[in-house]
Parts: structure tokens; C-alpha cells; sequence
């Protein structure tokens, strides 16, 4: 099977806060409660089509948040979310297609 990429755990203060935005901002259902902890079902990586990256480009953009772009790396970039932690996606056509993760 190997190794896969299950969930992450993020800190924030506000928790339906920082779920339903990073719900909103990929396009994703609304998060489903697991006990204390909201969940925001995607697949294993933010990594979005062509469109799908326009759109989520076009809602940082909409709302001012901080973002930027690696140098050399085409369709790939990080924002920062209201909490203050960082979230970087990435199109398919991304160049490292063949690394699905990195920490």
C-alpha cells in the first residue's frame, strides 16, 4: 500500500472559523463535526486544476490575504489563512507532480 498522507491537525483559535473558511476558499463541502474537532474533507494533498487553482487564486485575492510564490515554481503558491498559519497549493500541471508531499 505505502505510505499516505492521512490528515493533519492544525491549531487555531476560532475552529468552525478557520474550518468553514478553508472550506469555502478551496471549494470544498462544509466541514462535518468529530467529536471536538471540525473536519474539512479534500483529498490527501491541495493540489487543484487549472481552474479550481484561478478560483481559489481569485478568492486571496478578494480578500487581501498575504500570499506569494516560490521562485521558479509555476502555479504553485502559499497564502496565510486569518489564524496565521499556511496553506500552499498547487495545479496539477505543477512541475513535481511526482512529489506528493513535503513537510
Amino acid at each position: 500500500m505505502g505510505v499516505r498522507f492521512n490528515h493533519s491537525i492544525v491549531m487555531v483559535r476560532d475552529a468552525h472559523q478557520a474550518a468553514v473558511f478553508l472550506a469555502k476558499i478551496l471549494g470544498l463541502s462544509d466541514p462535518s463535526q468529530l467529536g471536538s474537532m471540525l473536519l474539512v474533507h479534500g483529498n490527501s494533498a491541495f493540489r487543484l486544476c487549472e481552474d479550481e487553482f484561478d478560483q481559489v487564486l481569485a478568492h486571496i485575492h478578494a480578500h487581501s490575504l498575504p500570499h506569494w510564490t516560490s521562485p521558479g515554481k509555476q502555479n504553485a503558491l502559499c497564502f496565510e489563512t486569518p489564524d496565521g498559519y499556511l496553506i500552499q497549493i498547487m495545479s496539477t500541471s505543477h512541475a513535481f507532480d511526482d512529489v506528493p508531499f513535503s513537510a
